[in-house]
C-alpha cells in the first residue's frame, strides 16, 4: 500500500503545504500459533495454546491500508503423550459479488441492466488446528530439539548451504566407518572367546578319554589293591 504524508507549515491565516512524503508499506496478514508445553511427572503434558488470527476487513478505500480484525484464543489443556486435540477458533464468512456485462451496452444509463448480470456468492471458511504432543527422552533422560525438528531443519539448511551438506555427508560416512570397525572388532573378540572355550573343552575331553583308554596290567592292579589295603603307619612308641 502507498502511504502519503503531508507536511504543513502554519503561516498567517492559512497553512502552507511544505512537502509530501510517499512510501510503500507491506502489511502481512497471517496466523500465529504459540505453544508452551510442560512435561509433568505423571507422564502428562500440560500445554498452553495461544493462536492469533489476523484477518483484513473487506471494502473501504483501496488506496489506504485496510483495518485488521485480530482474534485470539487462549487455552490450557492436559494431554497424554500422543493424544490429539482439535482447535477450531477461526471461521470466516465472505460475501462475493461478481458483475459481468456486454461492453459499452452495459454502461448505458437506465437500460444498462438489460445487458449486465450480477452473481452473488457466500463463502465460508473454517480453520482447524490439530495438536499432538510427543515426548522424546535422550540417553540421560534429557530432551533434544533434534528429536522434534532435527531432520526437517537439517534438510532446509542443507538445501541453502552446500558446504554444510558436504560436511554432514562426510560426518555420516565417518560415523558409518567407525561403526563398521567396531562391529568387526566385536566379531573378532567373540570368535577368539569361542575358540578358547572350544580348545579348553577339547583338552578336558582328551584327558578323560586317555584316562579311560589307559590299559592296566594284572600286576599293576594287584599292587594298587595292596597299597589301598595297607594300614597307615603309626608313630614310634617311646
Amino acid at each position: 500500500y502507498k502511504l502519503t504524508k503531508e507536511t504543513i507549515a502554519p503561516g498567517g491565516n492559512t497553512d502552507n503545504l511544505v512537502g509530501t512524503d510517499e512510501r510503500f508499506e507491506v502489511l502481512k496478514f497471517n496466523t500465529q500459533l504459540q505453544v508452551t508445553p510442560w512435561v509433568m511427572d505423571s507422564g502428562y503434558v500440560m500445554v498452553e495454546i495461544r493462536p492469533e488470527f489476523n484477518i483484513p476487513r473487506s471494502g473501504g478505500d483501496p488506496n489506504s491500508p485496510p483495518n485488521v480484525d485480530t482474534r485470539v484464543l487462549e487455552s490450557m489443556v492436559r494431554l497424554r503423550d500422543g493424544q490429539t486435540i482439535v482447535l477450531g477458533g477461526q471461521r470466516q464468512t465472505e460475501n462475493i459479488i461478481k458483475g459481468r456485462g456486454v461492453p459499452f451496452l452495459s454502461s448505458i444509463p437506465i437500460l444498462g441492466w438489460l445487458f449486465s448480470d450480477k452473481q452473488f456468492a457466500k463463502v465460508e471458511t473454517q480453520m482447524m488446528i490439530f495438536l499432538t504432543p510427543h515426548v522424546y527422552y535422550g540417553d540421560e533422560g534429557t530432551v533434544s530439539p533434534d528429536d522434534y525438528f532435527g531432520d526437517e531443519i537439517n534438510r532446509m539448511l542443507d538445501k541453502h548451504d552446500p558446504d554444510r551438506l558436504r560436511r554432514r555427508i562426510e560426518e555420516r560416512r565417518e560415523n558409518r566407518r567407525e561403526k563398521r570397525e567396531e562391529e568387526r572388532r566385536e566379531e573378532k573378540g567373540n570368535e577368539v572367546t569361542t575358540l578358547i572355550a572350544t580348545e579348553a573343552v577339547d583338552e578336558n575331553a582328551d584327558d578323560e578319554t586317555k584316562e579311560k583308554k589307559k590299559i592296566r596290567w594284572p600286576w599293576q592292579r594287584r599292587e594298587q589293591a595292596d597299597t589301598l589295603s595297607e594300614p597307615k603307619e603309626q608313630g614310634e612308641k617311646p
